[in-house]
């Protein structure tokens, strides 16, 4: 994408303090969203791409807040409009690209002098593997207890989805072997390495 820098022109203190205070402001809405949301390793970096409605393309570094299977929420240094199209590619500490997304913007509210809190929408969710991945999971580090349960949260919470949304125990019944193969594989794989 070349060079880019961060839309919003603050400092890192300034950025940390304006996120804690979006993030505080939005706590309304969080019983609305449907996946779970997520903070990335603050090692991680996010390069979105928006295909503006007048054909240019901006390519920034984003401000991400959180992100979830299903979009993301950031902080960006300019208005976009609702239903732009746009492109994320998330890196690891070591700049390697771990999932990429696109997506379009479902929300773009004012907080303060250019400074906007944009919601977008992916247009497939992220598998759940990535998430583990963005969620910060590593299967080497931390007790194996840990791990398990950062592994198995994503299909937990798919669980529920589609217990709200009346899916029939049949399809219930596989989710939750899914889960439970997960967990043994998981356990198994703990066993191992610590022989």
């Amino acid at each position: 994408m070349g060079q880019l820098a961060s839309s919003l022109r603050l400092s890192d203190g300034e950025r940390k303090a304006l996120m804690a205070d979006v993030a505080q402001k939005s706590n309304a809405h969080v019983a609305k969203r449907a996946d779970a949301r997520y903070a990335l390793p603050p090692e991680f970096s996010v390069l979105g791409e928006f295909f503006l409605p007048e054909g240019a393309t901006q390519r920034v570094i984003v401000s991400l807040r959180d992100i979830s299977r299903g979009g993301l929420a950031m902080l960006h240094g300019n208005f976009v409009h609702k239903g732009t199209k746009c492109m994320f590619v998330v890196c690891d500490k070591d700049r390697k690209p771990v999932a990429t997304a696109s997506g379009e913007v479902v929300r773009c509210d004012h907080i303060k002098g250019a400074i906007h809190d944009v919601g977008v929408r992916f247009a497939a969710p992220l598998p759940a593997s990535s998430l583990i991945k963005l969620a910060g999971s590593d299967q080497d580090a931390g007790s194996p207890a840990d791990a398990a349960c950062t592994a198995v949260l994503p299909l937990c919470e798919e669980l529920v989805r589609m217990v709200k949304a009346g899916a029939t125990s049949v399809e219930v019944g596989e989710q939750v072997r899914r889960i439970q193969s997960l967990l043994t594989s998981t356990a198994e794989a703990s066993q191992k390495k610590a022989a």
